[in-house]
């Protein structure tokens, strides 16, 4: 349905006749279009989720009874009843507010973690980023042409884009035409292979694509250094009769010697005259390869990895207040982690030792700060008329002056 409407709102868009200058007639095509999409599908929404988005109704009237409260009471100082009842909304509106968030964050985890059970692992992902929150992206520096300098103004980077297209699309075809029209075989037409796909099996090879599935990087293998170096030529001359270009400087060998191999030797493999690097790992499709075929490379990202992404729910998780504790750490695999019994006490050990220290080296902090506040009074922080008549002890308010002359008066 709103392919039709998008396709008759553009037919009324689109102007009877164009003008002559083609660049006029592209600005035209450019804003009919630009309008169709804006008036059909309107713009894009954010993708990241957050607590208060299905809440949004009911923390409203809460916040603007709590206004009208305030307003109420602004008018009217004096008044007790109005000052009970503004304290009341505005404390009905911070347990509201922390009930709904930590429900929200309970029932995601809840969410996410049937996600991983279920092996969704695209799933997963976007709800993990959902609730990262919002994120802000700089602009990434780009390299020279030559690839010495680093590009970081708008201005640079838009100059260097624009040198790169106008290279890659004014580039000398390497093809002569002649000579593969040449080169190809003459066959009879063949009919029954000319026909025209359907509307059916167009829209079913459509369907059939898989969202966000597509090949990167190639990986070329190989089990000796002359299979993969003409390997890798045949791959130079097909990328050089399309017009294609191999960046030399990203094409990496990592080799993996046999297990017998005393004595190992990295191949040299050469392409356009140029010797490729030998590596020990390198990232391919999001997994760590090394060439000791171990995991410890793959290991050691993936804990980074983690950390990283504990390290953005820093703020909006593990430092929310609003949050229970039992919601940021749910502790269900500990009996898992108990099995090892030497390594479980050792641990708890060590947590509970390193708690009570923490703990007793802050209070002693907070207690020298005291010693340092009666031995130092700064009396500038302190009141005026806070002074004891009767002894001239300087108390921190006029409370405390009220309280200390009690003892006098006993």
């Amino acid at each position: 349905m709103s392919r039709q409407l998008f396709q008759q709102q553009l037919a009324l868009e689109f102007p009877e006749e164009f003008s002559v200058p083609v660049s006029t007639h592209w600005d035209e095509l450019k804003s009919s279009i630009l309008t169709t999409c804006q008036n059909t599908l309107g713009h894009r929404q954010k993708k990241h989720q957050d607590w208060f988005d299905s809440n949004d109704q009911s923390l409203k009237e809460l916040i603007d009874q709590k206004r009208t409260a305030l307003m109420d009471f602004k008018k009217d100082p004096k008044s007790t009843a109005k000052k009970a009842a503004y304290q009341q909304k505005k404390a009905i509106v911070q347990r509201e507010t922390r009930r709904l968030k930590n429900k929200w964050w309970t029932d995601k985890a809840k969410e996410i973690q049937g996600l991983a059970d279920r092996n969704d692992t695209r799933g997963f992902f976007s709800a993990t980023k959902a609730v990262y929150g919002p994120s802000t992206h700089g602009q990434a520096p780009l390299r020279s042409k030559d690839g010495t300098n680093l590009l970081k103004t708008k201005t640079e980077i838009n100059a260097r884009w624009k040198e790169h297209f106008e290279d890659l699309l004014n580039t000398n075809p390497v093809i002569d035409e002649e000579e593969v029209l040449g080169v190809l075989p003459e066959h009879d037409l063949a009919e029954n292979l000319a026909i025209t796909p359907t509307l059916e099996e167009t829209k079913q090879a459509i369907h059939s694509l898989k969202n966000n599935k597509a090949p990167d990087d190639n990986s070329v293998a190989s089990h000796t250094e002359a299979g993969l170096q003409a390997t890798l030529e045949a791959f130079i001359f097909a990328y050089t009769k399309l017009g294609l270009n191999i960046n030399l400087r990203k094409t990496q060998v990592l080799h993996q010697p046999c297990p017998n191999d005393a004595n190992p030797q990295p191949p040299a493999i050469v392409l356009q005259g140029q010797t490729l690097e030998n590596v020990e790992h390198f990232c391919y499709l999001g997994s760590h390869l090394s060439s000791k075929a171990d995991i410890d490379i793959e290991i050691q990202h993936r804990l980074q990895g983690a950390g990283a992404a504990f390290g953005k729910l820093r703020t909006r998780v593990f430092r929310n207040r609003d949050i229970q504790t039992e919601t940021k750490i749910r502790v269900n695999t500990w009996e898992t982690a108990a099995k090892d019994r030497s390594e479980w006490i050792s641990a708890i050990h060590h947590g509970t030792k390193t708690f009570e220290e923490t703990k007793l080296s802050k209070a002693e902090e907070k207690r020298q700060i005291r010693k340092e506040r009666k031995r130092n009074p700064n009396r500038q922080r302190l009141p005026p008329n806070a002074t004891c008549p009767t002894c001239g002890k300087q108390c921190a308010s006029r409370l405390g002056l009220l309280s200390h002359q009690r003892v006098h008066a006993n």
